[in-house]
């Protein structure tokens, strides 16, 4: 055996016992080990020179330079790994992706890894400042991320699709979200599971889950959810608050969620802007069956099995008309607009008038 590959061996027990003392909430000693780790791994990489083990060592170090808290050091190893001819077009990129993280973790103050699962937004746009951003571009999306959450929680304890009202207690519990802001460009951090041990593998399959469709919405739009997401209302829902998640290509132009587990960080996923025609529930071109109304959302009917919101329309004192909505979206999407000017496409058959997708803000239009 070389001596450079004992030193691998050596660094990836390091590794073991950083996690492991992690998951036991001994966060400094698992920062100890995981430097002990990068120490051994970086010598073992010097001691190489050929493709593509050189490359992919460079890569752990920069990986492990993470894990212990030093971003400086890990893009720096990063463009190690990169500075070298004949490294696969592979392992380019995933030391790009290192160096990216690297970039993004210099410029976000965040408590350092934990045990406790993470979800991270990072929003940068012509709106967008260092640490500052317009409540409307920051905040529909937080509240969309921590919906995603609640919804996938839900979807894994097996629960019907709660069309009203409050998660359960339990789950409430469970997840112990905690949100966390900080600058570069803006950057939105929200943690589960707190301190309890109890609960770290339970939310790690939760976050896990969410990146994955997240993922999959990204490459394939709504489609791309019927496997993981079988249930038409839970897919329907995870597609409209994914959308709300992504950039607008106005005021933000980008926005990337980095999920982490006990296990260490999962590749950050980027999402786009959707064209017109692979958003969820895209309305069919406007013809004599479709109307747009814009106007004041004002009220909703939560008496009857139907969800009917009202709109207060600017053409006429008290003028209002009535829209039906669909379970996917009314407690996550709609409910949080109520008092705001709002464009809204709908579906006449009759009386009936059906929302399709869901309600556009107008800009400056607020009560």
């Amino acid at each position: 055996m070389s001596n450079s590959t004992q030193l691998h061996q050596d660094a990836m027990a390091r590794v073991e016992d950083a996690l492991v003392a992690r998951r036991r909430g001994a966060h400094e000693r698992a920062r100890e080990l995981f430097q002990a780790a990068l120490a051994l791994e970086l010598e073992s990489a010097e001691q190489v020179t050929s493709q593509p083990s050189r490359s992919i060592l460079f890569r752990s170090a920069a990986w492990l330079a993470l894990e212990a808290e030093d971003p400086s050091e890990a893009e720096r190893l990063a463009a190690c790994g990169l500075a070298d001819r004949g490294v696969p077009n592979r392992v380019k990129d995933e030391l790009r992706a290192v160096a990216e993280e690297a970039r993004l973790r210099l410029h976000r103050p965040l408590p350092p890894p934990t045990a406790a699962s993470s979800l991270t937004l990072h929003v940068e746009g012509p709106e967008v400042g260092y640490g500052t951003a317009a409540p409307a571009d920051i905040e529909p999306r937080k509240d969309a991320l921590q919906h995603l959450v609640v919804r996938t929680a839900e979807r894994h304890a097996g629960q019907a699709f709660r069309r009203r009202g409050i998660p359960p207690a339990s789950l409430t519990r469970q997840l112990q979200q905690r949100v966390s802001y900080a600058a570069g460009s803006m950057v939105v951090q929200l943690t589960l599971g707190g301190d309890s041990p109890t609960l770290w593998d339970e939310n790690a399959a939760i976050v896990e889950d969410v990146r994955s469709c997240l993922a999959r919405f990204g490459e394939g739009g709504s489609d791309a959810l019927r496997e993981p997401i079988p249930d038409e209302t839970y897919r329907e829902n995870f597609a409209q608050l994914a959308t709300r998640l992504a950039p607008d290509g106005r005021r933000v132009t980008s926005v990337d969620v980095a999920i982490a587990t006990a296990s260490g960080p999962l590749p950050v996923v980027r999402l786009r802007k959707r064209s017109a025609n692979e958003g969820p529930a895209k309305a069919p071109r406007l013809g004599p069956a479709l109307e747009t109304f814009k106007g004041q959302l004002r009220a909703a009917d939560e008496t009857t099995n139907k969800n009917t919101i009202k709109l207060l329309l600017g053409d006429a004192p008290y003028k209002t008309v009535s829209i039906d909505v669909g379970d996917a979206v009314m407690e996550d999407i709609v409910r949080p607009l109520y008092g705001h000017m709002v464009r809204v496409t709908v579906q006449t058959q009759g009386k009936l008038r059906k929302m399709i997708g869901v309600p556009e803000l107008v800009e400056g239009g607020d009560a």
